[in-house]
């Protein structure tokens, strides 16, 4: 699959303004050059994976829409739990990071009986 870069850089550009941030403010979110953001958003800079997760993270999207414009109310719905996951994980210790990590891998191998259970 060959990705688009013109039409990627659209929809970071798009997402960008709906958000209401200049290309100044979108760059110090994600830590890059404000020049970056505009040759970016015109396909002529391809960013990295991490610039891409940054990207979508800080314009509240997922990198498959900042990609090929397929995003799903389910991707979003995910995103928005894992953010608020994330967040809570941010303060825990490492060991409660690997206990947090265990429960969470047996719920989701339990999670058709869970299904069940409403």
């Amino acid at each position: 699959m060959e990705i688009d870069w013109a039409a990627c850089g659209k929809r970071i550009k798009q997402a960008r303004e709906s958000a209401e941030l200049s290309q100044e403010e979108f760059a110090e979110m994600i830590s890059l050059a404000s020049n970056s953001i505009g040759r970016i958003e015109r396909g002529e800079q391809h960013p990295s994976v991490r610039t891409l997760w940054k990207m979508a993270h800080a314009l509240n999207t997922s990198i498959d829409y900042l990609l090929d414009g397929v995003d799903s109310p389910q991707t979003n719905e995910v995103l928005l739990h894992l953010r608020q996951i994330g967040s809570q994980l941010a303060e825990c210790t490492p060991k409660q990071l690997e206990y947090v990590s265990q429960i969470l891998l047996r719920a989701l191998l339990l999670r058709d009986d869970l299904e069940n259970y409403n």
